[in-house]
Formats: C-alpha cells, sequence, structure tokens
C-alpha cells in the first residue's frame, strides 16, 4: 500500500492520505501449510517466491482491485481498503506523537511503502488486516511489467498533489489561513482517500519550521554522539567539525 505524507507550503498543514487503487498485492505461489520450514508457503516477499521454479509475476503480483476476483469473494478489496485506511491513521498519530523520530516539514513530501499480511478467517468473515511495516523507501519494482502503467499511474498522483500545485510559486512570509487555502481538497480528486490524518505547523512561516527542525536534528545527533562516546563505540562516516 502506498501512503502520502504532504506538507503545504502555503498554510503549514501537514496531511496524509492513502492511495485508492494502485496497492500491489503479492501471491504465493505454493499452497498454503503448517510446515513453517516451507518459506515459499509463508513468505510473499517478492525476493523469496522468484526462487520458485514455477514463480509466474503475472499471477502472482496483483492489484488489490484484482482480490475479489482472484479469491472468488465479492467485498474484499473494499474491506482491505477500509481497515488499511483506519490502521494508518492511528500510525500517524501515534508517531506525530514523538517528534523526535518524526520531523515535519511543509515544503517536503514523503511517499511510504506499507505492507499488510491479510489473515484467513472462513468463508464467513472478511479476513483480517495486520500492519506488517512501514517503509520510507518503497520499493516500486514490485509493480512488475505488467501493472507498470499503474506504478507511472501512482507517481503523477503524487507529483500532482504534493509538487505540481506549488512549483511556480514563490516562496511567501507567513503562513495563510488553513480555512482559506485549498490543500485540502487535492488528493481525493487524485486518487487518493480522505485525509487520514492532519497536523497544524508549530511555527508561523516554512523558514520558522525549518529552523525548528535544524534544532531537533541537532539534539539527535548530539544525543547519538553522547551514545558513541559513554561506549566507547567509534562514529564511522564522515563528521563535521567542531
Amino acid at each position: 500500500a502506498h501512503l502520502l505524507v504532504s506538507g503545504c507550503p502555503r498554510c503549514g498543514m501537514t496531511r496524509g492520505w492513502l492511495h485508492c487503487g494502485n496497492h500491489v498485492v503479492l501471491v504465493s505461489g505454493t499452497p498454503y501449510s503448517r510446515q513453517c520450514s516451507d518459506r515459499l508457503a509463508h513468505m510473499t516477499n517478492h525476493c523469496v517466491q522468484v526462487s520458485n521454479p514455477h514463480y509466474d509475476e503475472d499471477r502472482q503480483t496483483l492489484l488489490l482491485a484484482e482480490l475479489d476476483t482472484a479469491l472468488g469473494r465479492a467485498g474484499v478489496a473494499a474491506h482491505v481498503q477500509h481497515r488499511m485506511e483506519a490502521c494508518l491513521a492511528d500510525v500517524l498519530a501515534a508517531a506525530a506523537s514523538a517528534p523526535a523520530g518524526f520531523g515535519l516539514l511543509p515544503q517536503c513530501f514523503e511517499l511510504f511503502g506499507v505492507d499488510f499480511v491479510l489473515e484467513d478467517c472462513g468463508n464467513e468473515e472478511l479476513p483480517r488486516v495486520w500492519l506488517l511495516e512501514v517503509n520510507a523507501g518503497p520499493d516500486l519494482a514490485v509493480f512488475g511489467e505488467r501493472l507498470r502503467p499503474q506504478c507511472v499511474k501512482l507517481i503523477e498522483d503524487v507529483l500532482s498533489v504534493a509538487v505540481e500545485p506549488y512549483f511556480t510559486e514563490r516562496a511567501k512570509g507567513e503562513f495563510v489561513a488553513t480555512e482559506g487555502c485549498s490543500c485540502a481538497s487535492l488528493a481525493p480528486g487524485a486518487g487518493f482517500s480522505k485525509c487520514l490524518w492532519a497536523a497544524p505547523p508549530k511555527t508561523a512561516s516554512a523558514s520558522d519550521e525549518l529552523l525548528a527542525f535544524k534544532r531537533r536534528l541537532s539534539i539527535a545527533g548530539n544525543w547519538a554522539k553522547a551514545l558513541h562516546e559513554s561506549s566507547g563505540v567509534a562514529i564511522r562516516g564522515p563528521q563535521r567539525g567542531a
């Protein structure tokens, strides 16, 4: 699944949206087995499934919208989309409560790849949807050749929400009022869900937000340096002089 978190340079509000269509479903080519030693029956990761000599990318890489037909059950895809949206609304709220690890900037955006797993609950109940992880660097190659047009459409939708509306604008001073900004209405018209989460800016302008971010980054860097020094573990990588 693909989650867009984007900040508006006009009003400073940061919002999160889940794409409504172009989610990739990875399917195992091996029937489910209770034998945990059979990785191919339990792990649908592309890097695992390609080791199967009978791997078929077209049959094992689906869109979420194709799941109903693949399972022969109506309503599964809509149910999964709804549960993913509810889950990610909670995830974003929890992440925002720890600003040291989730730094927001109104002039930036990020596309996250979110992995979920479905739990079969039998024919009488829709599958449970469990969050596995959130990736800051989603591998878009997972779409494969058949779904490449959907990957391109996803990127076009991201750019139409997070970049194009602001591309020709000059940087302004203080943020405008949120009520008078059009940023909230951009995503639903470009293939994304309703807004799952929103956070207002903590300062009055984009430049002030950047300065606050730099301060938080400096605090985090000094904390990490202190940990290394107290443990006697050398810091690797390029270091900036005092």
